[in-house]
């Protein structure tokens, strides 16, 4: 029960490793994308250049409270939070479809 905190942590230190290196590795290998992706590459790049990291900091802020904040509601405030913390895991595929999948 104690592993339910490594998923947190894990987060953490994954992300941390993005936020760093995201803009270098753009920048490092935009031609390859470009040759790789011809169609897609100036849509993602249109898209990518103008966050600066510290607004893709903020977006992973976003996603980490919203995907750990109900995790330590339930860890504080029910006595199964192994169980309930399973839950939350079957539900996210439904809320990260929705805010990705929306057209609207």
């Amino acid at each position: 029960m104690q592993y339910i905190w490594l998923f947190p942590i894990l987060f953490i230190f994954h992300d941390f490793e993005e936020i760093i290196f995201m803009r270098a590795w753009i920048n490092k290998n935009r031609s390859f994308l470009r040759g790789r992706f011809p169609v897609l590459a100036p849509k993602m790049f249109a898209h990518f250049d103008p966050i600066t990291t510290s607004a893709f900091a903020l977006g992973v802020a976003e996603e980490f409270l919203s995907a750990h904040l109900p995790l330590y509601h339930l860890s504080i405030f029910t006595d199964n939070a192994y169980n309930d913390y399973h839950k939350l895991f079957d539900f996210m595929p439904y809320y990260y479809g929705y805010k990705y999948c929306n057209p609207f």
